[in-house]
């Protein structure tokens, strides 16, 4: 696991503007399950939705820039998704918004994820009364490339 001071090797996270403490939370869960050995009880339904605010191919369509982000060897290529992680008590359909296009999918009880292909606009997605909305837009015109992930959580209000 990283850690918050290992900055200067690229590996750190910390609670950020763009991801507030989503990744500190489902680190929480994970870490909680390593020293138990036993998964946490899920004790209510929360969201948390990820995505980039622009495709891993996309340059800028104004500005200067002339150098571009590349993914460094040995490292996952960037995926042009938006991804649900869910935790719920019980089964029950959730709804997602990708880019104003509207989807479900039957959650399941306890730890889910489900990936939707990367849509220009607004994402957001619900499950009975808990809703997260991005406020980070997918957006065709920017100009400045941008390969960061931003995360944001229902369980933070």
């Amino acid at each position: 696991m990283t850690t918050w001071n290992d900055f200067s090797e690229g590996t750190q996270f910390a609670p950020s503007v763009h991801n507030g403490g989503a990744y500190l939370d489902i680190s929480s869960y994970y870490l909680t399950w390593w020293k138990t050995g036993k998964a946490p009880a899920i004790t209510r339904d929360t969201l948390y939705l990820t995505h980039r605010t622009q495709f891993a191919a996309a340059r800028p369509t104004s500005g200067t820039q002339t150098k571009f982000m590349l993914p460094r060897s040995g490292t996952s290529a960037p995926r042009d998704t938006v991804e649900v992680l869910s935790f719920l008590t019980r089964a029950a359909t959730v709804k997602a918004s990708i880019g104003g296009v509207e989807k479900t999918y039957a959650g399941q009880a306890g730890l889910q994820a489900k990936t939707f292909p990367l849509a220009y606009g607004t994402n957001k997605a619900s499950v009975g009364a808990v809703t997260v909305t991005s406020p980070w837009q997918v957006k065709k015109d920017f100009t400045v490339q941008d390969l960061q992930y931003h995360a944001v959580s229902s369980g933070r209000k």
